[in-house]
């Protein structure tokens, strides 16, 4: 099945509906099972959508209930539940693609919907 074929044929996870122009829908988001630390980064991602953010208001987001602010480690448990979501998010249309940014430059993480 060629590319176009599949995007033709993409149908939303929420309401089983063909989505349009091979977007998903950004509530289809919400049908996504996800852990309750991974539901806060992508409502966090989905409160700014289109614009991207920082990973420590990321750390900001996932730990706001916490005195301490999280611990020493948030950075890397931002960035496993990064790399879970990725996976995740495909099947509901939608990834948070890869930051490269320049030297010194601080990555912003964003929700982008597959082409």
């Amino acid at each position: 099945m060629t590319a176009s074929i599949a995007r033709m044929q993409r149908s939303c996870p929420c309401c089983g509906q063909p989505m349009h122009a091979g977007r998903a829908p950004i509530e289809a988001l919400e049908a996504a099972p996800l852990t309750p630390s991974e539901r806060l980064i992508v409502q966090a991602l989905a409160r700014i959508y289109p614009r991207g953010t920082t990973k420590a208001h990321l750390v900001d987001a996932l730990y706001a209930a916490d005195p301490n602010g999280g611990p020493e480690t948030a950075s890397m448990v931002i960035g496993v539940h990064l790399a879970h979501l990725r996976k995740s998010l495909l099947a509901y249309g939608w990834t948070i693609p890869r930051c490269s940014a320049g030297r010194g430059a601080q990555s912003r993480y964003r929700l982008e919907p597959l082409p």
